[in-house]
């Protein structure tokens, strides 16, 4: 899908190296290609949220908003972990209890700048994205390392 997508993009690039009609082929294989990929997302979606055996016949989320708890440890465990406030596993080390104490110190330091935050119609998002440990444990390094603050 990218070749084809990058013909119909650059079609005077590529029709120096292609036959005359190479480019038609290319705008027949990504319409298909698209088509195909649509009907896979269609099925998995289906799928996932109808046929699998264990929410058959429905997954009522959709319709009632909520969840159980088994389910949300199970399907959701980061999001779960946020609103305990617990790990569903106890087994850290000394050395992730440092990290974790480094990550919160950061975002406290990032909510306290969002409080004083008065922008121009004073939005704010109070959503985060899902970030790996890693990618939190680097941010906070960078943020906090500009105050002066030792590394875990």
């Amino acid at each position: 899908m990218t070749v084809t997508g990058f013909i119909l993009w650059y079609p005077k690039i590529f029709s120096l190296f292609l036959p005359s009609w190479g480019v038609n082929v290319a705008r027949i294989i990504h319409f298909y290609e698209a088509i195909l990929a649509s009907m896979t997302i269609l099925v998995w979606h289906l799928y996932s949220v109808m046929f699998d055996p264990e929410v058959y016949p429905m997954n009522w989320a959709k319709i009632t908003g909520k969840i159980s708890e088994e389910e949300m440890q199970l399907h959701h465990p980061l999001e779960w972990e946020e609103l305990e406030g617990t790990k569903l596993t106890s087994n850290e080390t000394e050395e992730e209890r440092r990290e974790e104490k480094f990550i919160r110190r950061m975002e406290e330091k990032l909510a306290k700048e969002r409080k004083n935050y008065k922008g121009p119609w004073k939005l704010i998002s109070r959503m985060t994205p899902y970030s790996s440990k890693r990618f939190k444990l680097d941010r906070a390094k960078t943020i906090l390392h500009d105050e002066g603050e030792k590394k875990p």
